[in-house]
């Protein structure tokens, strides 16, 4: 069994798209996952999962989600070892100091290389966004340090491929 960790996008922010953790656990012990825990009222979710499961998991959970509470949630699926490597390979960790000022964004899917070239970088001045990860990282991540000190204080994060 692997650890995996579920980032569910946009639920429980203010009155739009309730969904209660007990709830959410249910579904993910329906979708054969083990050991399910919910991170206060975020929408993630930490849990145990056979790579054959976790395979076909993002597309099952959402149906699951738009059946029982019929919203379209995002699911991003990653591994407790991709995790690490994230925390691992911050871009910006050398400049020290900066942990209110930096976030992660996990992207579904990579994107694709055109859009990502479309970011403008003049769109946030004094911000920065790492576009390209680290090769070894198999998955889509993209850092981003805010000269607010905030990610949700910065218009590149409204503009992500």
């Amino acid at each position: 069994m692997t650890t995996y960790v579920a980032l569910l996008r946009a639920i429980n922010l203010g009155p739009k798209n309730k969904v209660p953790m007990a709830e959410l656990t249910k579904i993910f012990a329906a979708a054969r996952c083990s050991d399910v825990r919910t991170y206060i009222q975020s929408g993630n979710v930490v849990f145990c999962a056979s790579p054959t499961i976790a395979a076909t998991l993002r597309d099952d959970l959402q149906r699951r989600i738009r059946k029982q509470f019929d919203l379209e949630v995002p699911v991003v699926l990653r591994t407790a070892d991709e995790m690490k490597a994230v925390v691992r390979e911050n871009p910006y960790a050398k400049r020290g100091g900066m942990e209110n000022s930096t976030g992660v964004m996990f992207l579904a899917d990579l994107a694709a290389p055109e859009r990502v070239k479309s970011l403008d970088p003049n769109r946030s001045r004094g911000d920065e966004i790492c576009r390209e990860g680290p090769r070894d990282l198999p998955m889509a991540a993209q850092w981003l340090w805010t000269l607010e000190g905030s990610a949700t204080h910065t218009s590149i994060a409204n503009s992500q491929p």
